[in-house]
């Protein structure tokens, strides 16, 4: 890659200053001589701009490294000088360990457990006892449920991913005490044609291309390009399901002056996956209560072509002016839509469990089918960063205005579902049903539902330097959150937008506050307190609409940047507060006379405390680490654990070493994953009540080797859960069917740069 555009990246300016962790990987990075000179410099308009693509590109190629994040507070931050915990994946980890998606990265972050209970297309990742509901793309907020974590998108467009723990509601405002997600876009930063091409092929017939290509647009690079493109179609270890997908981005930067920068961009992703179903689950139980001994491979009776397929298009834009006092102003845009296909989605659940001979005495049911939907999402985001003087110290201090709003169109659709070829339902048998379903007739017609969310804020923080040693950071955000649904104008063909069914206002002030004290140049220790809100649509018994629940998170540690060694441990609470369920005082399945209102209290619902520890990086030439412990426990108010059914301690150690002194041009890799044991209280037939189903603890090791034919071509291999360990991902409480792990996996792959 030509570095030209990077050698003068480190004019420093008083106020997106790099830690030193920062400097020595762009020295590393750049050269230590080119490093030097450019910090000789006195341009503090164009440091802005270049510092912002070192915090992108620099620090993530050919080690585990990182300089610096944005995620708590949208100021380039070390991950010393932030005071949360971070973690960060870099494009080398990526590469290393073929994570092609988000699922792939993020079951191997620290911290986070990634269940599969709804099925492969639908990954729940749970972070600090809750889910993750909050996706970001170059810190843009998209909104919970845009976009399926492990469907769309692809890793060919991303530079790292940041995963921040804690409440982030500085930035959105809306959210949980869990974590939020960053997805860091490539940038078209070459000054020459660079690039390469890949192909991986492995088990279940898992085949894979990508291109990545950048190339200057004029004849002095002050305009350059990028396009980065993946299609992959695979099987799995699950009977009838696999998925293709498509993935293209296109993104161009431009120089408008030395001090402004402008990028746009272009991305899109095309899936289709096939035997879809709501769950994976394999039968656990037959109907006499003895056990079904289900196949890694067994799975529901979906049909062979049971699909939701999807097609999303993102537009973005986004402007950075650094001025010539060192301040600097930037802003993006985005316009995205995600379309999917109704009328594809088919299988059969039984109603109770099946007889040893595979038929059940309880009937079957079909899936619901499936409308098409529209998805709509504009985003914006602008914020003024830059230094001031006060009392004889320098701080920091930014100031910002984003919005984020939805627009959900649901198809209604004519359907003949019940004339869907599968013979005399009541004689179908689990042991010999294969799927070769033909899809049942199946038609848009008109719109007939619309749901709008509205959040927009203004936000602030600054970063206080109380001595040279001791920082502070205090913000806050305002949010104004609205959600709307419309129905049918049957007359109209259409949605009637003249009045609508429900809406919900929510108007909340979110506070930040962290303090960080450096002991030396290495080690700091650290304290921080934010929040977020949740709405939620649920009323009382008087049909008055509860307010949202409040998510906080406290926490403390001590973190160290230690040559190219980047350490971390936290101690954390998180609580939910203000939480609606079902109230006690009325039958759960009752309803409010004309609505459909189900009753609902408001509760603090539970508390998280635990721990985390995290060390990444480089230990020493061509060595690199990442590991990282935690531990977390959920409690109500009367001390009962909560969400039993989630690991409480999971660990994870990933490292890739060059044996240069033995053989030239070999990395060799080492991956383990250890997942505490777990329980959940199941129904079982012939069982009064329910039982309780303990599962032990799961160690899975990983393995990577990567070898350099010539300076360009690369061959690697990686083998996944090495000793083909057995173990379940998900056990279902209400019939205690079983989602099962993956089995042993290969990928070989070759790469040939230039």
């Amino acid at each position: 890659m030509d570095n030209s555009n990077l050698l003068s990246s480190c004019n420093r300016r008083p106020t997106l200053r790099l830690a030193p962790l920062a400097l020595a990987l762009t020295a590393a990075f750049t050269g230590s001589q080119a490093f030097a000179s450019s910090i000789d410099t006195d341009s503090n308009a164009q440091s802005a701009n270049e510092i912002e693509r070192i915090y992108v590109t620099a620090s993530t190629t050919g080690n585990y490294s990182d300089a610096a994040t944005k995620s708590a507070t949208k100021m380039i931050l070390s991950l010393k000088e932030t005071p949360q915990s971070v973690s960060v994946i870099t494009q080398q980890q990526l590469e290393d360990w073929k994570s092609v998606n988000i699922k792939d990265v993020l079951q191997h972050t620290t911290g986070v457990y990634a269940n599969s209970g709804r099925s492969h297309d639908r990954t729940q990742f749970i972070v600090r006892g809750d889910n993750v509901n909050l996706i970001q793309i170059d810190g843009v907020q998209q909104f919970p449920g845009g976009r399926r974590a492990d469907v769309n998108g692809d890793s060919i467009a991303y530079e790292r991913v940041e995963i921040l723990r804690g409440a982030n509601g500085l930035m959105t405002g809306v959210g949980s005490p869990t974590a939020t997600i960053n997805l860091v876009r490539k940038r078209a930063v070459s000054k020459e044609v660079d690039g390469h091409v890949g192909v991986l092929a492995g088990r279940w017939n898992n085949n894979r291309v990508e291109l990545d290509v950048s190339a200057p647009l004029n004849s002095d690079g002050s305009i350059r390009g990028r396009v980065a493109a993946a299609h992959y179609d695979k099987d799995s270890f699950v009977d009838r399901y696999g998925q293709e997908k498509t993935s293209v981005y296109v993104t161009a930067e431009g120089d408008l002056t030395d001090t402004t920068l402008i990028r746009v961009g272009y991305e899109y992703a095309d899936t289709a996956s096939r035997g879809v179903i709501n769950s994976h689950a394999a039968p656990y139980y037959f109907a006499d209560g003895s056990l079904f001994n289900p196949k890694r491979s067994d799975t529901g009776l979906t049909a062979k072509n049971s699909s939701w397929p999807l097609e999303e298009n993102t537009y973005f834009a986004s402007i950075s002016h650094g001025f010539d006092n060192g301040w600097q102003l930037n802003s993006i845009a985005t316009y995205n839509t995600i379309d999917m296909e109704g009328g594809k989605l088919f299988f059969l659940y039984e109603n109770g469990y099946y007889n040893q001979d595979g038929f059940t005495d309880d009937g079957f049911g079909m899936s619901a089918v499936i409308s098409s939907s529209n998805d709509v999402q504009r985003t914006f985001d602008i914020n003024l960063q830059g230094s001031f003087e006060f009392l004889g110290q320098e701080h920091d201090l930014i100031v910002g205005y984003n919005s984020f709003d939805r627009e959900r169109t649901y198809i209604g659709n004519s359907h003949e579902q019940e004339k869907v070829q599968i013979g005399d339902i009541e004689k179908i048998n689990y042991f010999t049903w294969n799927g070769d379903i033909p899809h049942y007739p199946f038609s848009n017609t008109d719109p007939n539902r619309l749901e709008t969310h509205i959040s927009s804020g203004f936000y602030f923080a600054t970063r206080l330097a109380i001595t040279e040693n001791l920082k502070t950071i205090i913000g806050a955000r305002r949010t104004d959150w609205e959600y709307k649904e419309y129905g049918q104008n049957a007359e109209k063909n259409g949605v009637d937008v003249s009045s609508h069914l429900v809406n919900q206002i929510e108007k909340e002030t979110t506070p930040y506050a962290g303090v960080i004290y450096d002991i030396n140049d290495e080690y700091s220790i650290y304290a921080s307190y934010s929040d977020a809100f949740e709405p939620q649509l649920e009323y009382d018994k008087n049909q008055k609409l509860h307010g949202p629940i409040i998510g906080d998170s406290l926490e403390a540690g001590l973190k160290a940047e230690i040559g190219l060694l980047n350490f971390s441990f936290a101690v954390f609470e998180s609580n939910k507060k203000n939480e609606a369920i079902d109230d006690p005082a009325f039958d759960r399945r009752y309803r409010i006379e004309g609505t459909r209102i189900n009753p609902t209290i408001v509760v603090d619902t539970g508390t998280t405390r635990g721990l985390e520890f995290e060390l990444s990086g480089e230990v020493s030439p061509g060595f690199n680490i990442y590991t990282g412990y935690s531990y977390a426990k959920t409690e109500d108010q009367d001390g009962l654990q909560l969400n039993t059914d989630v690991p409480k301690q999971l660990f994870n150690f990933y490292t890739t070493y060059q044996p240069s002194d033995y053989i030239e041009n070999l990395t060799v890799g080492f991956g383990m994953n250890w997942k505490d044991g777990y329980w959940v209280e199941s129904g079982r037939p012939n069982l009064q009540g329910r039982e309780r189903r303990d599962h032990g603890s799961v160690t899975l090791f990983n393995l990577m080797a990567r070898y350099y034919v010539t300076e360009e071509l690369s061959i690697s291999v990686n083998i996944d859960n090495v000793f083909d360990k057995s173990y379940h991902n998900d056990i279902a409480p209400w019939s205690g069917s079983v989602t099962w792990g993956e089995p042993r996996n290969w990928k070989l792959s070759a790469r040939y740069s230039f």
